[in-house]
């Protein structure tokens, strides 16, 4: 970490490679972290590519049998959940945190572990006046990965006949990925013409419960910016009108015929289509401009510069998720048990 992480990607294999479309093959993998070559810490990619090497496993049934197995043993434990209640505000009332939802809800306990984006918890739900100066600088600081467009499609065609493949295809339409990239992640608007992203569920998993009998599901993906939908970002979710999903369903359209060269005739044999803008990620998940992956996996951003001790210098509270040891589940996941093992300590103190 200490000689990688405070590179770039780029750097570091300009450093050992002439040829410049090996570079583009060897950095099409970063939309999963959501930062082109010229920004990401080098440790991050050569993380990521650890994990293609090693077999790029799923568990079965998708990552949605991890949050059933999380679901699952909280209830055992006795754990109240309380789902679909998007939290307010945080402070502090006698000693102990008191959290508001937006529904009217109020809550309070010794202590806190939020695995909500950094910056929203810190420079938004908590009140200010309780925040470190220091740590708010910090939150306030941090900037986004890239945020996406992602269209869940539904299809009676035989998938698995026609070879589509169990990994993921990354399509660019040209060898400067780096342009792209910056593009993206610069706030120019990006285009399904200049990458998409795909891959099937139901085929790497065809006993995962992905998709009914006859049927199979596809994931297609690119880069897109949340400025282009912040023009709805006041308004309720469902009270975005025709013109917010109608701008969706063309995006929609144009991300499955770009799809159409690895599935073809998709667009004829859709039996369910659901489009995620960065607006909605936002909306369900508190990430900062819909942020796929959390703060970028930049140099600066990186161990120290991200919240990897799981505090934020307020007894009590406690920090989970990406913006902490990384994006992905195996760290988020992580994040998550030590936490919990520093609320466990904490409240063995107080």
């Amino acid at each position: 970490m200490m000689r990688y992480g405070n590179i770039t990607y780029r750097t570091f294999l300009d450093q050992i490679i002439a040829d410049p479309r090996l570079k583009s093959v060897l950095s099409a993998p970063l939309f999963d972290v959501a930062v082109g070559p010229r920004q990401v810490s080098a440790a991050t990619a050569m993380s990521l590519w650890g994990y293609y090497l090693d077999g790029a496993y799923y568990p079965k049934g998708g990552s949605k049998v991890l949050r059933d197995a999380f679901v699952d043993g909280l209830r055992r434990t006795g754990a109240e959940l309380v789902p679909s209640a998007p939290v307010s505000n945080v402070t502090r009332k006698n000693n102990r945190w008191l959290v508001r939802t937006e529904g009217g809800q109020e809550y309070l306990s010794k202590v806190i572990i939020s695995n909500v984006d950094p910056v929203a918890t810190i420079c938004s739900l908590l009140d200010r006046e309780i925040v470190p100066d220091r740590i708010y600088r910090k939150a306030d600081g941090l900037q986004p990965s890239g945020s996406i467009i992602s269209v869940f499609v539904g299809t009676d065609l035989d998938l698995v006949k026609m070879g589509f493949p169990t990994g993921n295809i990354s399509q660019f339409a040209d060898w400067d990925l780096g342009s792209y990239y910056d593009g993206w992640l610069g706030k120019s608007e990006p285009s399904a013409e200049r990458a998409f992203f795909v891959n099937s569920p139901s085929v790497r998993d065809p006993e995962g419960g992905h998709a009914p009998q006859g049927h199979h599901t596809l994931q297609i993906l690119t880069g897109w910016n949340y400025e282009d939908f912040e023009r709805w970002g006041h308004l309720p979710p469902d009270e975005r009108g025709e013109e917010y999903e109608e701008y969706k369903k063309y995006i929609s359209d144009l991300l499955v015929n770009k799809a159409e060269r690895y599935a073809e005739g998709l667009s004829e044999r859709i039996t369910l289509m659901e489009c995620i803008s960065p607006l909605d990620c936002k909306d369900r998940t508190r990430s900062i401009t819909g942020a796929i992956y959390g703060p970028a996996h930049t140099p600066s951003q990186m161990g120290p510069g991200r919240f990897q001790s799981l505090t934020c210098g307020i007894d009590g509270l406690f920090l989970a998720g990406a913006g902490t040891f990384g994006c992905g589940l195996f760290y988020c996941a992580a994040s998550g048990f030590y936490a919990a093992q520093k609320a466990v300590h904490y409240l063995g103190h107080v």
